[in-house]
This record gives structure tokens, C-alpha cells and sequence, in this order.
């Protein structure tokens, strides 16, 4: 109940605090309207992929990662390119041709010529004839990374030398093969790979020995042969020489390579008589081919 009362500044009813409470809490009872709400978002449902049931998925395989560090073994053979280095000498009487003291025994207990064949007042004819037979290696590479590795191994080769010396109507022809076991030692450098192609240098020294001295003689005078001789005694020759060669290898399985490298060589000269296609043709270019493993 709001009842007036007079103000004595102002006319206008005062309301008591009775009357607020009263009216407070009837907001409070009262209910009110719910506030507005937004819009719920629609959600469209993910399109299914259109896949073929009949096509077949084969899973994607690794590539696998070349290693830094690799071992390479492989087996080739060399041919030398301008094979023979010949030679031919006259004279009169028993020849001076510094090839014939190569025919002595390694005894050195004297000649394989018979001094009976041999006339002072005869000219006399030398020809010479070296060649290498074969070169057989047996290869260890080792890469310290991508680029730079070293190379050895074992190198097995045979060198063959004719001599046909006539004086008159007598002939003689010695075939002499010595067989040589070398040790390089290479630097090698890869300096170019595209997928299965490699491109690589190698350059170093390799020291090889006589293992097997193989000496076969023949003498003839006219039709009649007078006598023929074998010996096997080991000539020992010792060889220094410095290699370099190009190479470009393929890889044909995941660990093996075909690879052809031409290259070059060069024996060094030393104190021996001994006539050899080193000795004749100390400079000489060659052609390798082989098989790798690689690891």
C-alpha cells in the first residue's frame, strides 16, 4: 500500500522502502523470456572417396641410402692398346744385340745358342718381338665417403718375348714368358653419380715381381731342327710403376657394377738387362674391364 506522504520541500509522494522489496520480488518470481540463440551449424557429411576395388595397390619401397663408407671387390682383366714393341738388329758374326744376353740361364752358366751355328764372316739377324699376354686383377676398393676411397689388390701378368736370330742357313727361336704378381696401391676420387652411373679417377704406384720364368728354345739348320730346350728357372725382376686411369662404372644389380677404364702406365727403368715389353715400351696405354661387388 503506497501511502503519500508530503514533502516539505517538494510536493511529489515518497515511496517507502516497503513498496521496493515488494516489487523485487516479483521480478524475481516472475519468469523470464528465454534470450535468443544461435543458429545451429550444419555439418555436410564427407564425401567417400571413389576408389577402384579392382585396382592393385602395391606399397611404395624404401629407397635405400648409398653408405659414406664402402667396400668394393671386384675381378678384371687389361689388354694393352699398340700390343707389340718390336725390334730388329744385324750384324756380322755372333749378334751384340743386348736382347740376346736376356737368353742366358738364370744361372747365368752360359748361352742357349750353340757357338757352332754361329760363323764371323755370317751376317747375322735378330728380331724382337714383346708383348703382354694378360693381366688378370683381383681388386679391393675402400671409400672413406661420397668421394675420396683407395684401392689395392693383387695383379697377375705374364709377358711374353720372341726371339729369331738367323745367322745363315741356322736358326734359332727362343720364347721366353715371365709372370709377374703386382701390389698397387691407388687413390681414387668419384667424381660424378647419377642414378646407376658413376664416374671416377685413380691414379697411384703399383710394385710387381717375377714369380715364373718359362724359356723354351729351338734351333734349326735348314730342314733339319738340331735341338730344342725347356728351362724353368726363375728370373728374378722386380718392377716399379706409376698408373692412372678413368673409369665409368654401372650398377646392374642393388650390390654389383660392370665397369670399363681406360687408363695409362708407366714402368720405371733400373739396372737389369732383362729385355721385357716394360722395359721396350715403358710407356703404354691400356683398356680394363670387370665385375664389382659392392657392400
Amino acid at each position: 500500500m503506497v501511502v503519500p506522504i508530503e514533502n516539505e520541500n517538494t510536493s511529489e509522494p515518497i515511496e517507502s522502502t516497503e513498496t521496493k522489496l515488494t516489487e523485487e520480488s516479483k521480478e524475481a518470481v516472475e519468469p523470464k523470456e528465454p534470450a535468443e540463440t544461435a543458429e545451429p551449424v550444419k555439418v555436410e557429411p564427407a564425401k567417400p572417396i571413389e576408389t577402384d576395388p579392382f585396382a592393385e595397390t602395391k606399397p611404395e619401397k624404401p629407397r635405400r641410402k648409398r653408405p659414406a663408407t664402402r667396400v668394393q671387390v671386384g675381378i678384371s682383366t687389361t689388354g694393352y692398346l699398340g700390343q707389340a714393341a718390336t725390334s730388329t738388329q744385324n750384324g756380322v758374326g755372333i749378334p751384340s744385340n743386348p736382347g740376346m744376353r736376356t737368353l742366358t740361364k738364370a744361372s747365368s752358366s752360359g748361352q742357349y745358342f750353340s757357338p757352332s751355328m754361329f760363323s764371323r764372316n755370317k751376317a747375322s739377324t735378330t728380331e724382337t718381338d714383346h708383348y703382354q699376354n694378360s693381366r688378370i686383377a683381383l681388386g679391393l676398393r675402400f671409400n672413406f665417403d661420397y668421394r675420396w676411397g683407395i684401392e689395392t689388390g693383387l695383379v697377375s701378368s705374364t709377358l711374353t718375348s720372341n726371339f729369331d736370330t738367323t745367322v745363315g742357313n741356322s736358326r734359332s727361336v727362343t720364347e721366353r714368358s715371365i709372370t709377374y704378381a703386382g701390389i698397387p696401391l691407388y687413390l681414387c676420387y668419384n667424381a660424378f653419380e647419377w642414378k646407376r652411373f658413376s664416374l671416377y679417377l685413380s691414379a697411384g704406384p703399383m710394385y710387381e715381381f717375377s714369380t715364373s720364368t718359362n724359356t723354351s728354345q729351338k734351333e734349326s739348320n735348314g730342314f733339319n731342327q738340331l735341338k730344342s730346350n725347356d728351362d724353368h728357372s726363375l728370373y728374378k725382376d722386380d718392377k716399379w710403376s706409376l698408373n692412372a686411369n678413368v673409369g665409368l662404372q654401372l650398377g646392374i644389380f642393388s650390390r654389383s657394377a660392370i665397369f670399363v677404364q681406360p687408363g695409362w702406365s708407366y714402368h720405371f727403368k733400373d739396372n737389369s738387362s732383362l729385355e721385357t715389353f716394360y722395359t721396350e715400351h715403358p710407356s703404354a696405354f691400356n683398356f680394363t674391364f670387370g665385375y664389382r661387388i659392392l657392400f
